[in-house]
């Protein structure tokens, strides 16, 4: 018997930007809704500088939620389903 060879896709590991938000109760609901959908994700958490602390006018902290270019849209049709008050403190990428 011949063994198959499996294959990696082109887009394995390419993982795009979905949205940022400075709010972690915000963070906390997208992560739902997308854990809901069944879409996989990955989440970062960066720290601003002095600087860009002052310039966007007080957050420590930014969370940046990632997921694969193939689920991307996926991805942006779960976000609508949150309610409008949380869309508006999202800062969504467009591809």
């Amino acid at each position: 018997m011949k063994k198959a060879k499996y294959r990696i896709g082109k887009d394995c590991c390419y993982d795009v930007v979905l949205c940022t938000t400075e709010n972690r109760r915000v963070d906390m609901d997208v992560t739902g809704a997308l854990l809901k959908h069944e879409i996989s994700f990955t989440k970062s958490e960066k720290r601003l500088s002095l600087i860009e602390r002052i310039r966007r006018r007080g957050p420590e902290n930014i969370f940046v939620i990632s997921v694969n270019r193939n689920e991307y849209f996926k991805a942006r049709r779960a976000i609508k389903t949150l309610s409008p008050g949380l869309q508006r403190r999202l800062s969504l990428n467009a591809i």
